[in-house]
């Protein structure tokens, strides 16, 4: 997923606030590359709550010998506002459908990043095969104080070229992997970008979904999830809905200066190993995140998955292990988790 732009923007919103700004701006690459990598292997466990409701319950954490009661529950607090999405393609290659919509929150220009894909990414193929998609991006244009958007990356990308995408100067960069991506500005206020992966010729298809993009009068998202509690210094970045062959799976990504800790919703069962745990009277756990990692190298982090019946999970992952947030924290976040309609957030 082309979601770096999104948890950048968030991290350096808290960045400001923080001591030594180019460590924590170094930093910030190496621990999103690191989120993005341990998300993909843990996917197979997934997060739920009550469907269409509120979740308020207390959380019961067991880190030995007698529980111990953690008390919280879902705030009041308005609930999330539709998001009208600003730009879809004209034109896909053959057999592509959308498959995801992703929304940063809190700021009225936050990044938005559609997908589509293949048809056969609800069906994973059974050979692993990667599967063509087209990420279509819209950020606000670089600003002081603010991480670069894709247009300004672009043009210092060493190896980048200049087209032309409907009467404006845009910059196109392949990397040795073969995604192909390319980036414009409309407008003053956005910067538009589409990103092709995983076709033989990504670069040509690039360009004419590019210049078929125009604004989407009529689409909206409405994000599924909201925590309403969570530690000092973190914050929501954005919310992502997906297709999966299992349903509709919802993400909501917080972070912190250094940290990032993900909630999800969707399909799952407990995991077999970890520490028995009790929120809102359901049967939980917490685990280490690299006990469920399917890249052969330790992955560090914490995490907490409630059984809420149906086939459905609450997880809340925290990737960091220096120091790991610890499992009362976490089933507090958990408990603070507002659900919306996961089920129809994917109905487009």
């Amino acid at each position: 997923m082309t979601t770096d732009e999104v948890i950048r923007q968030a991290f350096e919103r808290q960045a400001e606030n923080a001591p030594a700004a180019d460590r924590v701006l170094a930093d910030f690459r190496v621990r999103m590359g690191r989120v993005r990598r341990r998300r993909r292997a843990t996917q197979g466990v997934m997060a739920v709550v009550l469907s269409g409701a509120a979740v308020a319950a207390a959380a019961v954490w067991v880190p030995s010998g007698k529980p111990e009661s953690i008390g919280h529950r879902v705030q009041t607090g308005p609930r999330p506002a539709p998001v009208r999405l600003l730009y879809r393609p004209g034109w896909l290659p053959q057999g592509f459908t959308e498959v995801a919509r992703e929304v940063g929150q809190g700021r009225a220009d936050s990044v938005q990043i559609r997908t589509w894909a293949d048809r056969s990414l609800t069906e994973p193929p059974a050979d692993k095969a990667l599967v063509p998609r087209v990420d279509v991006q819209v950020e606000p244009p670089t600003r002081a104080g603010r991480y670069e958007d894709r247009l300004t990356s672009l043009r210092r990308q060493p190896g980048s070229t200049t087209v032309n995408v409907n009467g404006h100067e845009a910059r196109r960069w392949q990397d040795s992997s073969g995604q192909c991506v390319i980036a414009w500005r409309p407008d003053t206020r956005s910067v538009l970008s589409v990103t092709m992966s995983n076709l033989i010729d990504p670069c040509a298809d690039a360009l004419r979904v590019a210049r078929s993009v125009g604004p989407d009068d009529r689409a909206t998202f409405v994000p599924p999830l909201r925590a309403t509690w969570l530690p000092a210094t973190f914050a929501t970045g954005y919310v992502v809905v997906s297709r999966t062959a299992s349903g509709c799976r919802a993400e909501l990504m917080a972070t912190s200066a250094l940290r990032a800790m993900t909630v999800e919703v969707g399909a799952g069962r407990l995991p077999a190993q970890g520490t028995p745990l009790r929120i809102g009277g359901r049967p939980a756990r917490s685990y280490p995140v690299d006990a469920v990692s399917t890249t052969g190298r330790p992955s560090g982090g914490t995490a907490v998955a409630v059984d809420l019946g149906a086939g459905r999970l609450l997880t809340v992952r925290d990737y960091e292990e220096d120091p790991a947030l610890n499992p009362g924290t976490l089933g507090n976040v958990a408990a603070g988790v507002e659900v919306g309609d996961t089920a129809g957030a994917c109905t487009w």
